[in-house]
């Protein structure tokens, strides 16, 4: 009989602390993370683009309802991000949910700021049926907006929305410039395949989500209007002095500079190995008091 009253009470306080647990939970909601990689943790350098956002950022989720299941998920991940990113943004993130697929002029208005409808494959009473859904979202700030059209990865969530967050929180982009060395890049002839031109255009591609790029020439230099100077590794390679003493002028100026330099070469003609090398804008570098040696292991 004791043992039969002493269960019963290990198993009303287990009941107690599950509810309590839960009543907490919904006053003071928190998320851990345990995936391996923590994929949906919110990193140090967002959660500072949150708390100094200067204006208000309004959040227009675009989701159908009823997603097929390996869909839905996203949606329930992107939820979960953005709570976190409210949290952090001081007042100034408002998350707001539609649903396009209500009725013909809310699927043109999603449309019209930038959210493409997907053909998704849904099983619904053991049939396989293509329905029209939608799955991005819009984000508002003043007079602008930006859309991302489709959200389909979850591994690169928490990027794609703290980059559309800056981008539209901004009224303008800062100017990149490339600088091309001794030879201009050739982007007229359509004509990739030299090394520094090849560079120029993935560098182009990778920045001008966030920033304004053009090629520029050392003898463009100063230019005023350029926040930052990119010198890419095959420039740097051959940079001439005059090239050199205007990257100088550039940052006493008060310039931003970026280095691609390679103090490595990979050698392929007898086999792939590293062999050390010193471009000349190493030794810019060094009088900058930057020093850049090769480790070996």
């Amino acid at each position: 009989m004791k043992s039969s009253h002493k269960g019963l009470v290990a198993a009303i306080s287990v009941a107690i602390v599950v509810i309590l647990a839960n009543v907490v939970a919904a006053f003071f909601p928190c998320r851990i993370d345990m995936s391996d990689d923590l994929q949906f943790s919110v990193s140090p350098a967002t959660v500072n683009m949150l708390r100094t956002l200067k204006n208000p950022v309004t959040v227009q989720i675009c989701f159908s309802e009823n997603l097929p299941p390996g869909a839905a998920h996203i949606e329930r991940d992107l939820r979960d991000m953005l709570r976190e990113f409210a949290e952090q943004s001081n007042g100034r993130l408002r998350i707001v949910s539609i649903n396009p697929s209500e009725d013909d002029s809310s699927c043109s208005l999603t449309e019209s700021l930038g959210v493409a409808p997907l053909q998704l494959q849904s099983c619904e009473h053991d049939k396989a049926q293509i329905v029209r859904a939608y799955m991005g979202l819009v984000m508002f700030c003043e007079n602008r907006h930006e859309a991302i059209s489709v959200l389909s990865n979850p591994a690169d969530l928490e990027y794609r929305l703290a980059q559309t967050i800056s981008r539209v929180e901004h009224k303008s982009r800062p100017l990149v410039g490339i600088m091309s060395g001794g030879k201009p890049f050739r982007l007229t002839d359509g004509n990739s395949s030299d090394t520094a031109t090849a560079q120029y255009l993935f560098l182009k591609d990778v920045l001008s989500n966030t920033c304004e790029v053009k090629p520029i020439d050392a003898s463009e230099l100063p230019d005023t209007s350029i926040h930052t100077l990119l010198i890419p590794s095959t420039p740097a390679d051959g940079l001439t002095d005059s090239a050199l003493l205007a990257v100088d002028q550039f940052l006493m100026r008060g310039g931003n500079i970026i280095v691609l330099a390679d103090a490595l070469k990979i050698d392929i003609a007898h086999g792939v190995r590293a062999v050390p090398q010193h471009p000349r804008i190493l030794d810019l570098l060094d009088k900058w008091g930057i020093d850049v040696t090769p480790v070996r292991s």
